[in-house]
């Protein structure tokens, strides 16, 4: 029968012999342990009632079954279940995050050390005849010269892409130039360089994003990443045009924005200059 039907004899009953029963003391049958300790002056023989499993208990007395052990049991198993789901939750966390904690962590290492470059440009690799001909050129052989970060030429070799990206694009450069096209949004791997960038412009005070929109973009294909099409709704943009005017309007603008912020020298501008100018009769 169930324990439950216990609790259900009438209440004339004079005593009660379960002495020819096994019993088994867990902490499944707490509640039926803890009646057979409220009723022992109903029941014959209490006192050689045993336990025949679990082993470890096998021949003592159901008195001595302390209840309190399923509590510690039960404190036990819950905190392990919430130790683990905090450890799980905290590692999909570092996992998700972890090159923005890296993010974090050279900023804090490198604090306000000057830039070695005084940008780092985001682009897709489709683009890079782009990079090459027209930014590399106009920006780092023009007046002033600015010195760029380029994977292709600029990262370490032997060191992972996520960590050039990071100690050797965003750490060492004062802002970042961000070529957008259709070939940049459908790339996975420009759209984790440009939200970590958006990472180092929050940590760093002297960081600054210049995006660059190469091609003219469908609006329904700029909408699948939310927060790029915000972004370029709520600031300023600089828009590639191809022609004679638009080529000058935009170089202009281009390096008035690189200029904010850098430390140069008219004479070192003009020594720059003079050097291109040797170099250039000396190839002649």
């Amino acid at each position: 029968f169930k324990w439950q039907e216990l609790q259900h004899f009438p209440s004339s009953l004079a005593s009660l012999n379960l002495t020819q029963n096994d019993f088994a003391c867990v902490c499944e049958y707490q509640s039926f342990l803890q009646w057979v300790k409220d009723q022992r002056q109903l029941l014959v023989e209490v006192e050689h009632l045993v336990c025949a499993i679990p082993l470890q208990m096998r021949g003592m007395p159901v008195l001595g079954f302390n209840n309190a052990t399923c509590q510690i049991s039960k404190t036990i198993v819950g905190g392990s279940v919430f130790s683990i789901l905090m450890v799980s939750v905290i590692a999909v966390l570092v996992y998700k995050f972890y090159f923005h904690l890296m993010l974090l962590a050279g900023c804090k290492k490198y604090g306000r050390g000057e830039s070695i470059y005084d940008a780092f440009v985001i682009y897709s690799s489709q683009d890079e005849d782009w990079v090459r001909n027209e930014l590399v050129k106009n920006l780092e052989e023009g007046v002033p010269p600015f010195q760029l970060c380029l994977h292709y030429r600029d990262f370490i070799p032997g060191v992972a892409i996520a960590a050039n990206i990071i100690q050797e694009g965003f750490h060492k450069s004062r802002k970042v130039i961000v070529v957008v096209s259709q070939h940049f949004i459908q790339s996975r791997w420009c759209i984790f360089e440009y939200e970590i960038a958006q990472t180092w412009q929050f940590l760093s005070s002297r960081a600054g994003i210049i995006f660059i929109v190469l091609h003219k973009l469908e609006k329904s294909l700029l909408r699948q990443q939310v927060e790029l099409y915000r972004l370029l709704n709520r600031n300023t943009y600089l828009e590639w045009e191809d022609s004679v005017l638009g080529r000058h309007i935009y170089w202009r603008r281009l390096r008035k924005a690189l200029l904010d912020g850098k430390p140069w020298s008219p004479a070192g501008t003009a020594d720059a200059a003079e050097s291109r100018q040797h170099d250039a009769e000396t190839s002649t």
